[in-house]
């Protein structure tokens, strides 16, 4: 999970990954330069618990990155992508391993999701339309999707040349 100025939304989404139902995984975060006190709550979580790797970068790198750095510094063979402002759903990364596991020729798994507006309220995305027409974007949120690392690898991981859209262009 790469981080950047996330404090109003790092409690949850840490604790959502560190509560799933799957517990047997390492959770590699990267600060990428916070400015807003994101790298004192990591420091906390990660004394908290003990599968937290918490990495720091003293630059920024961007998005595409910092994503390549955590990845970097994952061991395992599949990883789960998260961003630090969403929450996963407790049985995510049983799911998602449960369907890696059954299809050795599956190389990424994402899913759908809900959306939260500013008052908390989930609020249904408008991006489902990509499950039922053809189109050239992924039909799922980045920070949903678990790949396996020797795919990513192959391809090159992230491509950090693009300004924006590093998992459509990975995907793709």
């Amino acid at each position: 999970m790469p981080v950047h100025n996330a404090v109003p939304f790092l409690d949850e989404s840490i604790n959502s990954i560190l509560d799933q139902n799957l517990s047997d995984f390492e959770f590699v975060i990267l600060d990428d330069a916070s400015t807003d006190g994101s790298d004192k709550v990591l420091r906390d979580w990660s004394l908290r618990d003990k599968r937290i790797q918490l990495r720091q970068s003293k630059k920024r790198l961007g998005l595409a990155a910092s994503s390549n750095a955590v990845v970097a510094r994952a061991r395992a063979s599949l990883v789960a992508r998260m961003d630090a402002d969403d929450i996963a759903h407790p049985d995510r990364l049983t799911r998602q391993w449960n369907i890696m596991k059954d299809y050795p020729d599956v190389v990424a798994v994402g899913t759908l999701c809900n959306g939260i507006n500013a008052k908390s309220r989930e609020v249904r995305p408008r991006d489902r339309w990509r499950l039922l027409r053809r189109s050239s974007r992924i039909p799922f949120p980045h920070g949903s999707v678990m790949y396996r690392r020797e795919v990513f690898d192959q391809v090159g991981g992230y491509n950090d040349a693009v300004p924006c859209g590093e998992d459509q262009v990975l995907f793709l």
